[in-house]
């Protein structure tokens, strides 16, 4: 790789800062860019808080110490194009040339979907301790709305979710078979309720949300562009989910065309691919 890399003088765009070992492998005068994917050793906190096990606690306590050295490097590029405003802010302290560039997801055009939906759906990875916390506030949330459904829906953690909720009967799990699947859940859903327990940007899981469902709930950890906040119903306590869920599960979904709009302007992925072509 760094023999084909190195015998043209080209720019090179790196994807994610575990690509940039290579950094140190070659000499190369070609101009290099930087996709940060995450401020890991942000990433790597929010993991460490959340998570219960000892060995993995201490595993990713390390972790944080390895890439908050390592993060130095990122002023060793051209240009770094960041997921969030938070991280923009943050690496404006360490390299010169940055900018924000929301996530790539995908989507060409939103789900113009009836103005109600059937439930409430969480979905998530539940091998990340992150995920396992929100999933545990949830069902805690949803036995004080007996009267409304939640679904979990993930590929994995189906046992840990089962164990918690013996004599539940408005919440329950799904697995996710395929991705044709999701979109059913996701079409299906009146209210998806998004949350997180750590910082680190604007959440893809949202980002489908937003343009394959209906109301998107969600804390302040789930997204930090402005634009995208006001597309969003925003609750941070137990106190505040509960009286956001109550006013939206009656709530007509009347959203389309002014999301629609917005995410046409700040989540377009061709734009988006220009605006990091113009600066290679």
């Amino acid at each position: 790789m760094i023999q084909n890399i190195t015998a043209v003088e080209a720019p090179i765009l790196f994807e994610g800062l575990q690509s940039t070992m290579l950094l140190h492998q070659m000499d190369c005068r070609s101009k290099k860019f930087l996709r940060l994917h995450n401020l890991e050793s942000n990433f790597y906190a929010g993991m460490y808080r959340s998570e219960t096990h000892w060995v993995k606690k201490m595993m990713y306590y390390f972790e944080i110490g390895k890439y908050k050295k390592y993060e130095k490097q990122l002023s060793h590029f051209k240009h770094v194009f960041t997921l969030s405003v938070y991280e923009n802010e943050m690496v404006k302290s360490w390299a010169d040339n940055v900018s924000y560039v929301p996530v790539f997801h995908g989507n060409t055009k939103i789900n113009n979907l009836s103005e109600k939906g059937e439930y409430a759906l969480y979905h998530g990875d539940l091998r990340l301790p992150d995920n396992k916390k929100a999933v545990q506030f949830l069902i805690q949330l949803f036995q004080k709305i007996p009267d409304y459904t939640l679904l979990i829906a993930s590929s994995n953690g189906k046992d840990f979710v089962e164990q918690q909720l013996k004599n539940v009967s408005n919440i329950a799990f799904v697995t996710i078979e395929n991705e044709q699947h999701l979109e059913l859940l996701l079409a299906k859903a009146h209210i998806n309720v998004l949350l997180s327990f750590q910082q680190s940007g604007t959440k893809l899981k949202l980002v489908n949300s937003l343009f394959k469902s209906r109301f998107c709930l969600i804390n302040k950890n789930m997204v930090d562009d402005e634009s995208l906040v006001q597309l969003c119903e925003l609750a941070n306590t137990e106190t505040e989910f509960l009286a956001k869920i109550n006013e939206l599960k009656n709530k007509p979904y009347l959203e389309n065309d002014k999301r629609a709009t917005v995410l046409s302007e700040i989540l377009n992925d061709t734009k988006n691919a220009q605006k990091i072509g113009s600066f290679i």
